[in-house]
C-alpha cells in the first residue's frame, strides 16, 4: 500500500489493531522500535500510522527525547541544520467509548 493510500483511508486495518492491543496491553508509554517490533515491521513504517492515529486523537506523544542536531547537504554548498528527537515515546489518548468501537 502506498502512502498517499495509506494517509486517504479511514479504517484501521489489522496492523493498526495489532498497534493499539500491544499500547493497550503495555500499559505505559511505548517507543515506535517497540512497536515495530512487535508488529514485525521497519520502524520507518509503523511511524506515518502513529501520526495519523495521533491526527485522529487516539495515539499521541507522551515523551520526548533531546532533540539531535545534525547538519544535511542539498546541492552545491548549501546546508542546512536539522533537529530531530532522538526518541518519541508513544502512548494511547483515547475515551472508553471509542476503545469498545476500535476493538470490534
Amino acid at each position: 500500500m502506498t502512502y498517499k493510500k495509506l494517509k486517504e483511508r479511514n479504517y484501521y486495518d489489522s496492523v493498526d489493531k495489532e498497534i493499539l492491543r500491544y499500547m493497550r496491553g503495555y500499559g505505559r508509554s511505548v517507543s515506535g522500535n517497540q512497536i515495530a517490533k512487535r508488529v514485525s515491521l521497519s520502524p520507518s513504517s509503523i511511524r506515518p500510522r502513529l501520526n495519523r492515529l495521533q491526527t485522529r486523537g487516539i495515539v499521541r506523544p507522551t515523551k520526548i527525547g533531546k532533540p539531535r542536531v545534525f547538519s544535511r547537504s542539498f546541492g552545491k554548498g548549501i546546508t542546512k541544520t536539522v533537529r530531530a528527537p532522538s526518541r518519541i515515546k508513544w502512548g494511547l489518548d483515547i475515551k472508553k467509548k471509542r476503545r469498545r468501537r476500535l476493538e470490534r
